[in-house]
């Protein structure tokens, strides 16, 4: 609720301001997740989604500002090593492999450079900030075990926001008398999340902390 708020108090201020042209994008696209959590191996990329909206605005003829509310579904997997002890007191140690899903609503505020043309080619840097409010799902399976268990439980992470750095590169287009917009979305966490065990499916253990980097293609109607 507070990020919305914020979406909607920097929209404000975008509309108030003095430009040239202002456009409402509709926007969807696909992502790949980068994820190395200390003390996992084998991590795989899987594909999610965006979907949302951003707003840009000119302020210059090469020149704008940027700024969006996305909900973001990412995936990956990996594997690490865990132990417990058992009813006899002894430390065991089994191999896991997680299927993760995140979900996060972003708020990227980006500041362009364009081609002072009617479908310009654009390259911005701004920030990108974001909260996963919205507990995930995961997976596991005990690979070294005979035959695998499976089991399912959720996570959450201690931190309810986060920032990042983001870099776009994206072009304008026309296509049956529409106008739309196609980017390279690139962003890195620069703060550290820490996701705990929320389930009581036992062994307890206190998770991972990761900062991730994602990669969107998304693609935008401008109206």
């Amino acid at each position: 609720m507070k990020l919305i708020l914020l979406f909607l108090f920097s929209l404000n201020i975008l509309l108030q301001s003095n430009a040239q042209t202002f456009k409402i994008k509709p926007t969807v696209g696909f992502n790949l997740t980068f994820q190395n959590p200390e003390f996992t191996f084998n991590n795989k990329v899987k594909n999610g989604f965006d979907i949302g909206l951003l707003v840009e605005k000119d302020i210059k003829k090469n020149f704008s500002i940027e700024l969006g509310i996305l909900f973001s579904k990412s995936r990956f997997s990996l594997e690490r090593t865990r132990n417990f002890r058992d009813l006899s007191n002894n430390i065991i140690f089994y191999d896991i492999k997680e299927n993760i899903q995140l979900s996060f609503i972003k708020i990227p505020v980006l500041f362009n450079v364009k081609q002072a043309k009617n479908n310009p080619f654009s390259l911005g840097l701004g920030v990108l900030v974001k909260t996963n409010t919205f507990s995930f799902t995961r997976a596991s399976q005990k690979i070294n075990s005979h035959p695998p268990q499976n089991y399912n439980y959720e996570y959450n992470s201690n931190y309810n926001f986060g920032i990042g750095f983001q870099a776009v590169v994206k072009k304008e287009f026309s296509y049956f008398n529409k106008k739309f917009a196609a980017g390279l979305y690139f962003d890195s966490d620069l703060s550290t999340w820490r996701y705990y065990e929320k389930a009581k499916d036992p062994p307890f253990d206190d998770g991972f902390k990761t900062r991730a980097k994602n990669i969107s293609f998304l693609l935008s109607m401008i109206l």
